[in-house]
């Protein structure tokens, strides 16, 4: 309807970009229409945060960790309190193994929304991949008694609780999602089969 709405092209970017996620369609497959969407949307805004996340999401996907981290850090430098942004640039801390990093990040995330599913389940898995069980634990309790159908909650519940060797916990979380490899590590092969 507008063409010079830009951000419409940014939702579209952010939309494309985490469509490997969520509807497990290729990266390669959505690139150039992330790049597309996201370069026009600049274009039109060059103070979009959404963009850069946009940009930042398709860059992880090639693996390609430094392009990557420059969006994210354009993305919460445009726009400190954008969840999203914070959310994404944890991600990468946290999978390049900078917990602290990933988590100051985090923090900063829930006092946007305290209230976050999201966020609370990505501290928790963050506190869980630096071996601090204790909290992880007590973020993902939180977060499944704020939205108990959260996928991102239940999935990295799930793993958090299997590390935590909290079987029942696990076992229940991996139906819901059908996670097989959580079931086979609970015991459950007929449900893994």
């Amino acid at each position: 309807q507008d063409s010079l709405y830009a951000d419409a092209y940014s939702g579209l970017a952010m939309a494309l970009a985490l469509m490997p996620w969520f509807h497990q369609v290729p990266p390669m497959q959505v690139h150039d229409s992330v790049v597309a969407a996201a370069t026009r949307a600049l274009a039109l805004d060059s103070t979009l945060a959404l963009p850069h996340v946009a940009l930042g999401r398709t860059f992880w996907n090639l693996y390609d960790w430094r392009r990557a981290e420059s969006e994210f850090v354009t993305a919460v430098r445009l726009d400190p309190a954008n969840v999203e942004a914070r959310v994404q640039y944890s991600w990468l801390l946290r999978n390049t193994a900078r917990y602290a990093d990933a988590l100051t990040q985090l923090r900063v995330a829930k006092n946007q929304d305290p209230a976050s599913a999201l966020v609370l389940s990505h501290i928790a898995y963050a506190y869980s991949m630096a071996g601090r069980m204790d909290s992880a634990l007590k973020e993902i309790r939180r977060a499944f008694a704020t939205d108990s159908t959260n996928l991102t909650t239940l999935v990295m519940g799930a793993s958090i609780y299997l590390k935590a060797d909290s079987l029942k916990q696990a076992h229940a979380m991996a139906v819901r999602i059908r996670t097989p490899y959580v079931l086979a590590k609970t015991g459950d092969l007929e449900a893994t089969r």
